[in-house]
């Protein structure tokens, strides 16, 4: 049997996941809760620089996560890292107004332009946008040094890339200038126990291995009845992954209407390219000399 259709059939016997009974489903769900310890205070916590991990969160049906959906995700993450930065890629009006009524930032028009500037928006969240030019010339790959001189390697920061406004699910290489793939750590691809939804998300999954093969895989399945289903859906859609991209699918959490569940600590492994790590020096220059309070 070709390739192809061994693959089309493997996705379609995906589908009877979602006419499991109610009975084994509940069963699983008593199971579908991670266990986050909180760091303990360190007393010299405020010393040292920490590594960045970058991510991103890349929906193949709605090509972005809404920003309440990225702040919420935030609160939770920010568990596992010293600081979280949210980076919007060139928003446009309407993305950047819809931040602006989440989080204590100024209008769009300030510092339009400039260079970029964070702002605290809550405990150790900071919220920053760039412009497109100054993407581009970021991930011009360079030499990163100095970047393991000065860090503290026992302490990370997790850097989220919002692609916004730049990104088309249904054209993936159509994000403004260098692909933010090329420079993240992790993809976290967000997706629904739907048939449909999953074969699009196994292609957005092979088209960035082919253009980041070093990047992070992993998966947030949302919806109704994720909370039921993640395992089921996560064991064989991992195992199909697995078997025709060569990679080994992590597993985000889960978050339905009512309620969810992530593993922050997934997200603290960094990828070792150096077009990463080029950045990362860049960002961790400009983070650690702009961080303002609003």
């Amino acid at each position: 049997m070709k390739t192809d259709k061994k693959l089309k059939r493997g996705l379609a016997d995906l589908s009877q996941l979602f006419a499991e009974s109610s009975e084994p489903l509940t069963k699983r769900r008593e199971v579908a809760t991670f266990t986050i310890e909180v760091p303990q205070d360190d007393p010299s916590s405020d010393l040292g620089v920490p590594r960045l991990i970058c991510a991103s969160f890349l929906d193949s049906g709605n090509g972005c996560l809404e920003p309440s959906s990225l702040i919420r995700l935030l609160e939770i993450l920010k568990i596992s890292f010293q600081e979280t930065f949210l980076l919007s890629i060139a928003p446009d009006e309407m993305r950047y107004d819809a931040f602006a009524r989440l989080l204590p930032i100024p209008a769009r028009h300030v510092n339009e332009g400039g260079p970029i500037c964070l702002h605290s928006v809550a405990d150790r969240i900071a919220f920053g946008h760039i412009s497109s030019p100054q993407f581009e010339a970021t991930v011009q790959p360079k030499m990163a040094l100095g970047y393991s001189c000065d860090l503290d390697f026992s302490k990370k920061a997790l850097t989220v890339l919002d692609l916004g406004s730049t990104y088309d699910s249904r054209v993936p290489s159509s994000i403004s200038g260098a692909n933010v793939l090329d420079v993240l750590d992790h993809g976290v691809f967000v997706t629904q126990p739907d048939l449909n939804q999953l074969q699009k998300t196994y292609e957005l999954i092979k088209f960035s291995l082919n253009r980041n093969p070093m990047l992070r895989c992993s998966i947030l399945l949302t919806g109704q009845n994720a909370g039921n289903v993640w395992e089921l859906v996560y064991e064989r859609f991992n195992g199909i992954v697995s078997q025709f991209l060569g990679c080994d699918l992590g597993f985000l959490g889960w978050s339905d209407a009512e309620d969810f569940a992530l593993n922050p600590d997934l997200l603290l492994e960094e990828s070792k390219s150096a077009r990463s790590l080029s950045f990362k020096s860049c960002l961790t220059q400009t983070f650690y000399h702009s961080v303002s309070s609003e």
